[in-house]
Parts: structure tokens; C-alpha cells; sequence
């Protein structure tokens, strides 16, 4: 059994293969760490234990900068290789819009989410673009597998290139809520930066919703297959002009889910 300690992440293998990894913030180092096996305050494992070591290991070096098309999020040192999206461009390089009818399109056809860099199909979309006050944003989804346990990312529009909670970090954003196939959809305003539509609907696995979210300036409307899921007042709306576009985002783990034909144009 091996587990490595890394500044942004930690592996546990057995026999050499990973079995889990997870995501880890704010850490630091210790200078009189206490060392127990077994501890005093659980009754001893029925094990035997050899080989018991500890080493240093050096930083994993990457691009650090999660709004970079290549950002990695298990490297703890920048090695200044970081790519950043261009305007009314994805990762790959591609021209996402607009097009004559003003529809903006990030992904076509149909992909599952994953937050790997960008490499490959199944990679993460990630775009930069200007949002007006008036848009509307469209796209297929389907659950699939089972509900992840913990909060999983389905969309994120951030302008401050944040996560949560000031306003421009999520406008909007999609969930799962941990364990079910909720939506769980914030769209922030100067007064609320993490202000939730609330939806409470559940969504059943392996059935395909086309979802369409209508985000006005003093208003925000989620439609689940033509039919409204919630609608809130919005005040005050900042017009942005570069907004970063996740599916799913560098934060959470992906939604098990699958989307298509994600789309945003303006509305009048």
C-alpha cells in the first residue's frame, strides 16, 4: 500500500494501482507531526504491517492557472507552460460563433463531461466569451451511471475567473446536487452572488432533458423540456466581456451525465 501526500491532491495504491484519488486545499507543513501506529484512540487493526517508510516527494510541476486550457490540477508548481483561450474561442482552437443568427455553440453533438485538460472527445469545454444582459443558454442533458456523492458540475459561466460566491463568479452555473440528479442552478446578481433558482425536480437516469436557461436583466428562468422549473428577480446586471465557459468546470468533480448541442445567443 502506498499514499501519496501532494499539495493539491492524494493517491492510494494498492499493488501499484490507484485506487482513489481526491482533491485537497490550503495545505501546509508541519513541523512536529505525531506518529502512531496503531493510535490511541481506536482499538488496533488485526494486521500486520512491514516495510513502513516515509519519503519526500518533489512538487508535480504543471500549469497551475485554472483558467488555462491546459491548467492540471494535481501539479503544485507552474512550469510556465500555461495556454489561455482566445475570444470566441474553445480550447481547441475552434471559432464557437457567433453565427448569422447570433447562436454561439460550444458543443455539438453529444459529449460526456469530464474535467481532463481538453484532450480527446470526451476532454473539458472551456471557452472565453462576452455575455450581454439579455442571453439565453441551451443544451441537452442525460444522467447517466449513478449520482455522484458529492456536488458534481455540470456548467459554469465565471467572469472573475472564481468559483463562488462574489458576483460575476457564477452567471450561472449548474449542478447535481450530491446524490441525486437535482439541478442545483445559480445565477448571482450584485446583491447575491450566490443566488440559487431553486428547482425541484428530480431527473431520472438515462433520460435524455433538453434545458433552457433565460437569463434576463432583472429576471432568471430554467425550463426543463419546455416546461418552467423556476424563475427569480435579478437586479442590477453588469454586461461582461470575458467570461469563461466550463462543461463541466475546473472545481467539482464532472456530473455523471451526458451533454449536447450546448448553445448561448442573445436575447432581445
Amino acid at each position: 500500500m502506498r499514499i501519496d501526500i501532494r499539495q493539491t491532491h492524494v493517491e492510494v495504491f494498492f499493488n501499484n494501482q490507484l485506487r482513489c484519488t481526491e482533491p485537497r486545499g490550503a495545505v501546509h507543513e508541519w513541523n512536529q507531526a505525531h506518529l502512531y501506529m496503531s493510535d490511541p484512540w481506536h482499538t488496533p487493526a488485526k494486521a500486520t504491517v512491514t516495510g513502513f517508510q516515509m519519503e519526500q516527494l518533489s512538487p508535480k510541476s504543471g500549469c497551475t492557472n485554472h483558467l488555462a486550457c491546459n491548467f492540471d490540477d494535481k501539479a503544485g508548481l507552474d512550469d510556465g507552460s500555461c495556454n489561455m483561450p482566445k475570444m470566441n474561442r474553445d480550447c481547441f482552437g475552434r471559432n464557437i460563433g457567433p453565427d448569422n443568427q447570433g447562436v454561439m455553440t460550444f458543443i455539438q453533438g453529444r459529449r460526456q463531461l469530464s474535467n481532463s485538460p481538453t484532450g480527446g472527445s470526451n476532454g473539458q469545454m472551456h471557452a472565453i466569451v462576452a455575455l450581454p444582459l439579455d442571453f439565453q443558454i441551451t443544451f441537452g442533458l442525460t444522467p447517466i451511471n449513478q449520482p455522484v456523492q458529492r456536488w458534481s458540475n455540470i456548467i459554469h459561466f465565471t467572469a472573475t475567473g472564481d468559483n463562488c460566491c462574489a458576483y460575476g463568479d457564477r452567471i450561472p452555473a449548474v449542478w447535481f446536487y450530491p446524490k441525486m440528479f437535482r439541478l442545483h442552478t445559480i445565477d448571482g446578481q450584485p446583491s447575491v452572488g450566490n443566488d440559487e433558482c431553486v428547482i425541484s425536480n428530480f431527473l431520472q437516469q438515462n433520460t435524455h432533458y433538453d434545458i433552457a436557461i433565460d437569463v434576463r436583466s432583472t429576471s432568471v428562468t430554467v425550463s426543463i423540456n419546455g416546461v418552467q422549473a423556476c424563475t427569480e428577480k435579478r437586479a442590477n446586471r453588469a454586461v461582461f466581456s470575458a467570461v469563461h465557459v466550463y462543461a463541466s468546470d475546473p472545481w467539482y468533480t464532472p456530473a455523471n451525465a451526458m451533454i449536447n448541442d450546448f448553445k448561448m445567443k442573445a436575447l432581445a
